[in-house]
Parts: C-alpha cells; sequence; structure tokens
C-alpha cells in the first residue's frame, strides 16, 4: 500500500472455493488518505474477497453520518464491485461527557459474487474494548473431501486376528498371484471394516469446543455478568451502568491474569525426572511459539514434479539374467517376516511377478527446507502399499547379509549400513584435516551434488549391476519388473484431482530398498584410490579429500578424482551439478592461492564454509 499509515494483512484460503481472500484493515482517523489510496486496496482483488476493518470513516451507506473519508471508501469500494456488508448497526459505543456515541467505523466489505451469502449481525460483547464484536456468517456447501482414518486405539485385535485366522484357514483353488492378492487384500481389509473403526471428525467445532486449561467455571460466570452489564449500558447509556461495566472488565482482567498464572505454575509443575524426551520437545515448541507454516505447492508446481519423474519413455525389453544364488533365493520363512514387521516398516516368484496395486505408487511433494513459499523446490516422497514395504523389508536384509559377507561395499560408503552413521563420515573426514594441520600440511575437500541422483537412477543398470554382482535371477527379475514400470500419481490437496503418469526409470523415495540400490550401483566409485584421494559416501552425499604439501597438487589430484568420478556415474545415467557442488580449503594460515576445480568445464564454487549431511 502505497500509503504508510494504511496497516493491512491479507490470506488467502485454499480449501474454500466460494472464499479466497480474507483482508484485515486498519486506518487510524489521525492518516490523511487520499481516493487513490482506497483505488489501489479495492483494485487489488477482484472475486471471492472479504475486506473488513477499523476504516475511521463514516457514511450514510452504514453510519448514521457521512465524512470525506467515508465518501471515499464508498466511490472507490463501488468502482471496483465492493459491496458493504453493514446493516447500520452501531459497531462503537462510548459514553462522552454523559452522551452516548455510537457510531460505525468498522466496515465489512464482500465482492458482489458473494455479498448476497453473508449474514453480518454485531454481539453483544466488545471483550473490554469500545468496539463490538462483529459476526460474519457464509453458507458454504459441505463439499470439503474428508480422508477417512482409522482409530487403532479403539481396534480389537483379538476378533480381528481371529477372524482373518479362520478366513485364511479356508484352502482355495486358486492359482493366479493376482487373483490370490486381490482376496488377500479384500479379507484384510473385511476384517478393519469390521474391527478397526475410523476417527469420527466433529462438523460442528463449537459443540466440541474445549477452553484453556487455566479456563474455569469461575471466569465464565464473570464474562456472563460482563455481558449483562454491557446490555444495561446499551440499553440505559447511564454513568452509573458505564462504572458497573468497567468495574466486570476490571475484574475479568484481573481473574483471568491470576488464573493464567496458575495454569503456568501447573504447567511448571508438570515438568518433572519423569517427562519423555518426546513431551518435553512438544512443551519447548510451544513455550518458544514455535509454528511451522504449512506450504502447498501450486498444482502447477507439482505437476511440473510429475513430469520429471515420468519422461516419455519407450517401453524397455525385458533383460535376461543368468545369475544364481540359490542361498539369497531360496524360500522366505516366517521369522523373517516377523522380523521385518518389528520394523514397522513371500519370496519373489519364478517370473518375478509384481501385484498390480504395488505399481501404484502417489507421490506426496514436500518442500524442501529454506524454501519460499512463491517458488518452493519439491522433493517427491513415495507412498507404497504396505505389504510391498514389508516384503521389500525382507530383501533388504537378505541382500545386506550378502553384501556385508561379501565385503562388496567399501568402508567408505557409510549410508544406511548397520552399526554406521552420518557420524563416521564426519569423524572421518575431521580426523583426515586434524592430521593435516598436525603436519602443517593444507586438505582440500570436494563436495558433490549429483543432479537428482534417486530420481535418474536407470533401471536397466540397476538390474546388469545386480546381476553382476551374483544375488541371483530371481532377485533381479522382481526388482527389474518393479522398478520398470510404476504408475505414479498425485493428488491435489483439498479436492479429489488426480494427476498420474507412468515411470520406467528412477528409485523411488520412501522404498526401503530404494538406500541399497543405490549404495550398489555406485559401489565402484569409492574403491578408486587414486593419488592417495579418499572418496566418502553417504547414500548420495559424496566428499573428494586430500592432503599433501603443495595446494596446487591438491587441486591436480582432486581434479583427476574427479574426472573419474564423472565418468562412473555417466555409465549409470547420473551426472554432477557443477553449480550445487563446492570445495574447501583447510589450512593453517591464510592461503591466498586456490586451485581451479572443473566439473565438465565448469567451475566449481570455492567456499570458506559448507554445509556438509
Amino acid at each position: 500500500v502505497l500509503n504508510s499509515g494504511i496497516e493491512m494483512v491479507s490470506a488467502k484460503l485454499i480449501n474454500c472455493k466460494d472464499l479466497e481472500n480474507v483482508v484485515a484493515l486498519y486506518c487510524p482517523s489521525s492518516v490523511v488518505t487520499q481516493p487513490s489510496d482506497w483505488d489501489q486496496i479495492f483494485s487489488l482483488f477482484s472475486n471471492k474477497t472479504l475486506i473488513a476493518g477499523d476504516f475511521n470513516g463514516h457514511h450514510s451507506n452504514w453510519s448514521i453520518k457521512t465524512d470525506t473519508r467515508g465518501t471515499q471508501i464508498m466511490d472507490s469500494s463501488l468502482e471496483n464491485s465492493f459491496i458493504s456488508l453493514n446493516n447500520c448497526s452501531p459497531t462503537r459505543i462510548k459514553l462522552v461527557n454523559g452522551t452516548l456515541q455510537k457510531t460505525s467505523p468498522d466496515i465489512s466489505f464482500a465482492t458482489s459474487d458473494i455479498a448476497i451469502k453473508f449474514d453480518w449481525k454485531v454481539l453483544n460483547e466488545s471483550l473490554g474494548s469500545d468496539h463490538l464484536i462483529i459476526k460474519m456468517t457464509i453458507s458454504i456447501p459441505d463439499d470439503f473431501p474428508i480422508h477417512k482414518k482409522r482409530n487403532y486405539k479403539k481396534a480389537d485385535w483379538k476378533e480381528y486376528r481371529e477372524f482373518l485366522s479362520k478366513t485364511f484357514s479356508v484352502q482355495r483353488d486358486i492359482t493366479n498371484m493376482q487373483e490370490m492378492y486381490d482376496l488377500f487384500t479384500h479379507q484384510i481389509n473385511l476384517a478393519a471394516d469390521k474391527y478397526i473403526p475410523f476417527i469420527k471428525y466433529s462438523f460442528k467445532p463449537t459443540k466440541e469446543f474445549k477452553p484453556k486449561q487455566y479456563w474455569t467455571p469461575e471466569l465464565s460466570h464473570i464474562v456472563a455478568q460482563r455481558r449483562l452489564c454491557l446490555a444495561k449500558f446499551r440499553r440505559n447509556p447511564t454513568p452509573d451502568n458505564l462504572t458497573k461495566l468497567e468495574a466486570k472488565i476490571k475484574e475479568f482482567h484481573v481473574a483471568s491474569q491470576k488464573a493464567r498464572s496458575l495454569g503456568w505454575q501447573r504447567f511448571c509443575d508438570s515438568i518433572d525426572n519423569v517427562v519423555s524426551v518426546y513431551d518435553m520437545w512438544r512443551r519447548m515448541r510451544w513455550i518458544k511459539g514455535y509454528r511451522q507454516p504449512a506450504i502447498y505447492p501450486p498444482i502447477d508446481k507439482q505437476n511440473e514434479l510429475l513430469r520429471s519423474l515420468t519422461p516419455d519413455y519407450i517401453t524397455n525389453k525385458t533383460p535376461v539374467f543368468v545369475s544364481k544364488n540359490e542361498t539369497l533365493e531360496c524360500d522366505f520363512d516366517i521369522q523373517e517376516l516377523q522380523t521385518s514387521l518389528k520394523k514397522r516398516d513371500s519370496a519373489p516368484g519364478e517370473d518375478g511377478v509384481v501385484p498390480t496395486q504395488w505399481r501404484n505408487i502417489q507421490i506426496i511433494p514436500i518442500p524442501k527446507t529454506n524454501n519460499t513459499t512463491s517458488d518452493p523446490k519439491l522433493r517427491p516422497i513415495s507412498l507404497i502399499s504396505c505389504l510391498c514395504k514389508i516384503f521389500h523389508l525382507m530383501l533388504v536384509k537378505r541382500l545386506e547379509w550378502y553384501i556385508e559377507r561379501e565385503k562388496i561395499l567399501s568402508p567408505l560408503n557409510i549410508g544406511f549400513r548397520k552399526s554406521l552413521s552420518c557420524l563416521d563420515s564426519l569423524t572421518r573426514l575431521v580426523t583426515y584435516i586434524q592430521n593435516g594441520f598436525s603436519k602443517n600440511l593444507p586438505t582440500v575437500a570436494c563436495f558433490l551434488d549429483i543432479q537428482n541422483a534417486y530420481n535418474n537412477v536407470s533401471v536397466d543398470v540397476v538390474g546388469k549391476v545386480l546381476d553382476e554382482l551374483q544375488v541371483g535371477s530371481k532377485f533381479c527379475n522382481y526388482i527389474w519388473s518393479f522398478l520398470n514400470e510404476r504408475h505414479l500419481k498425485i493428488k491435489t490437496e483439498f479436492s479429489d484431482l488426480i494427476t498420474d503418469r507412468w515411470s520406467n526409470k528412477g528409485l523411488a523415495q520412501g522404498d526401503p530398498l530404494s538406500p541399497l540400490l543405490f549404495n550398489l550401483i555406485t559401489y565402484k566409485i569409492c574403491q578408486s584410490h587414486l593419488n592417495s584421494v579418499v572418496i566418502s559416501q553417504y547414500a548420495d552425499d559424496f566428499v573428494i579429500y586430500v592432503t599433501d604439501k603443495d595446494i596446487m597438487k591438491c587441486g591436480m589430484y582432486i581434479q583427476d578424482a574427479l574426472d573419474n568420478v564423472v565418468v562412473s556415474l555417466a555409465e549409470i545415467g547420473l551426472e554432477l551439478s557443477s553449480s550445487k557442488s563446492t570445495y574447501c580449503v583447510f589450512s593453517r594460515g591464510r592461503r591466498r592461492i586456490l586451485p581451479s576445480l572443473k566439473i565438465n568445464e565448469e567451475s566449481i564454487t570455492f567456499s570458506p564454509c559448507t554445509k556438509y549431511l
């Protein structure tokens, strides 16, 4: 707003079809306004908009008098198709020199397309102010999509188990795997409908309203008395009635402050040595007033994300896998299933058949950290069938055992391995740098970023690497079949609109198999030890570092390693991002000469500090 004296806050509603913009406005009576100021404000919005606030302007359309500001507001609102909702009821009452002043500085405007839907009235409540509360009601069709969730706390697990045990004890003459899986899921859903109720949602929030913990019946009684005094004062505005009203306002203020203080004391007393860590952090966030603003990505951004995950493709020819591994390909036992179930999160068929439901994957676009609401960067998280994730977790456990036994992965490959964490990778890097400091030698470290690492992995490369590692043709066939043809869909928030496409590329973020598969297709990179250069990997985060007395030699060694990494990644369909990759120099004293590092002839930025992991 050009006039700095006018204060305005706007909120955009994304889940309401009949009302999109709500604007709160305040203009002090001391501010000098021009018609252009109001023209600018009303022209910002065209449809489905509500503007309300203390305008401090009067016009016969909503008040008992007319002034210059009120005329300006009225003319601008009509020119921009806004209609006043006021019914000429006074919104401010004040006793001045024994005379009750009734004015209407608080105005509510709505665009002409929705104004007729509003019900506007003044309540008998002021909360201690001389302005009365205004209640505006709009009737909106109840077509909001409700995603039902089950209430597992009220589930009858005993009856649930008995029902499924009885159902699955009956043998059926079904040989088709898809039909068997459909029957299996149908019976599970049938049992859930019988013994696991849905969470009941309240469509009358005022009926289910719960006051703050410090609120007491005594406070409610004082509020009721204050409202009675206000109603009496409005009917009979005498100094005596005003004194009684002010006394009740003061009484409520003192009582509420005392109740808040006692409530705070009870809250502090409830924090003791038995409070869980989770509950303690939750309370600390509440004390600090921490609120994570929800970011809802625009529909075009979601569609753009889906297109990037599902480029147009021609169906690949099914490869032939020849490896055999009787240990990995033997039937699963019940103990492996129970172990996977305990992690919260059936053997591969002869032909690698994948149930159709497992190919249906819902993509949840999660905004990345340090985002702007206008142009959010999104991370695609895949919601996969629970049964599919359980099965993949069983596959992961077998593959992990085989990989660790055969020592396929380098010790410098840290990510998603047992007894290893990001601290191991950081500790090795810091120790290496400290050793260089002790010898007065500089260390150059290059931190690499792979462009959409998981999303650009070639499915054919995954199958080829697994076959080379002799994990068995059954494993290779299943994993290739699962990744080669997946049905990805994004459901728009607050509506039933679904956008879907097919994909034969990338690893699903959220699949238990994905981190391990990524480690396997990149396992050769960390095994290179050219010129004593160390290449460390944690998932898709790589760092290359080396120590030498000549800093330019360090740069030369790093560049050679970089060229090798670029070639290795290109073989599996990945590439480095030169704009997001950085390098640092760790040395005692100031270094005026810095090495020059490049990725595909594009220079890497030097940074005195960087964020790793």
